[in-house]
């Protein structure tokens, strides 16, 4: 059972990762340079694509602290990775949200060995000149929806007791 929880953990883990990549590497090559302006519109005055370099952490915190962030990344995906093995049968469902925050914690941190920034390219807001909610990536939404999901499970954990 065991085995059979990690042969899917993994594979998803190495599917976020993958699609986080082959997304910014599609914008980089569509894009060629950071922070032009330039974006494509997909839906008017909601979603455009537009390539942002990210130095910091979320919502571009700690910008100034690269190997900071790169060091506690590192660590939250090795203490991911060893929650995950070490997960008992009741508690396999886990491994999905744990898959999807690994995964996304890891394209990010690709981003940050490989060339010292993550790149952002998804721009939700509201309007024209309404609000405008951070630029982010698809390792970025796979980390909300894991915490998300990891949220909503300790919630039913919760009501299991």
């Amino acid at each position: 059972m065991k085995l059979l929880a990690l042969k899917q953990f993994f594979p998803l883990v190495a599917l976020i990762i993958a699609a986080d990549q082959f997304t910014k590497w599609l914008i980089v090559g569509r894009f060629g340079i950071p922070n032009t302006g330039e974006s494509i519109v997909w839906i008017p005055q909601y979603l455009q694509i537009i390539y942002r370099v990210n130095p910091g952490a979320a919502f571009s915190i700690f910008p100034d602290h690269p190997w900071v962030l790169t060091a506690f990344s590192s660590t939250v995906a090795v203490g991911l990775s060893i929650w995950s093995i070490r997960l008992r049968g009741e508690e396999m469902i886990l491994r999905w949200p744990l898959g999807l925050i690994l995964g996304g914690a890891v394209g990010n941190l690709v981003d940050r060995y490989r060339i010292g920034h993550v790149i952002d390219f998804i721009d939700a807001h509201w309007g024209d000149e309404g609000y405008h909610f951070p630029t982010f990536n698809v390792a970025d939404s796979a980390i909300c929806v894991g915490m998300g999901l990891l949220i909503l499970l300790s919630f039913r954990a919760s009501e299991q007791k």
